[in-house]
């Protein structure tokens, strides 16, 4: 991976479970800036993301979820937002 490559990569972290707002704001995201790669996650897929081709979405499974909630309420930390974090150049927060 090129360093370009690797400027161009934000992860984007918003409610995406078919939230009208929030689904429309990160499809304008994506078209406004064609270039960049957008890294996303969470437990069901939108169709409406099929035709966004710099909108990278990972299906994460209920157990993971349940994981992130028992670290989220005992030690007020998560998992998936570290490891996207790490592997993007910045984070972009929706809503």
């Amino acid at each position: 991976m090129t360093r370009y490559e690797m400027k161009n990569r934000y992860y984007i972290r918003a409610y995406l479970r078919n939230n009208l707002g929030d689904d429309l704001f990160v499809k304008a995201l994506c078209q406004r800036f064609p270039k960049y790669q957008f890294y996303t996650y969470g437990t069901c897929y939108n169709k409406a993301f099929n035709e966004i081709h710099n909108l990278h979405y990972k299906r994460v499974s209920s157990v993971v979820v349940l994981i992130e909630k028992i670290l989220k309420k005992c030690f007020n930390t998560t998992i998936m937002p570290k490891i996207y974090r790490a592997k993007t150049n910045g984070m972009i927060q929706i809503g």
